[in-house]
């Protein structure tokens, strides 16, 4: 029986991989064959989720916007606003990419920008 794999998570893997690589050394930085390494899958299996290096780094971004987009969706969650002020700011907040933790996203997606 073949091996099931599941596309959407191989995909966000490879996704974090190409985050990391542009984090340590930028779009240039990034090859297939070091995603692929990265993610520890095989160069094929890269290939299989994406038909070419524009469309897994596209890909990659809409991937941290995602990330970003649930951060903003828990805040707002988390410490409901009063006003459209305060929720704008909840938003702000999580957008801007201040915190710490959240550098190397940021970093990532300067170099998309």
């Amino acid at each position: 029986m073949p091996k099931q794999v599941d596309h959407v998570n191989r995909r966000r893997l490879i996704a974090e991989a190409v985050c990391r690589l542009t984090d340590e050394r930028g779009l240039e930085g990034v090859t297939l064959r070091d995603v692929a390494t990265r993610a520890q899958v095989s160069m094929g299996a890269v290939q299989r989720c994406f038909r070419t290096k524009e469309e897994m780094l596209v890909f990659a971004l809409g991937h941290i916007s995602e990330r970003i987009n649930e951060r903003v969706k828990a805040r707002t969650v988390r410490s409901p606003a009063q006003s459209a002020g305060t929720a704008l700011g909840h938003a702000a907040t999580e957008i801007a990419l201040l915190r710490e933790d959240h550098r190397a996203e940021a970093r990532v997606w300067l170099a998309f920008v």
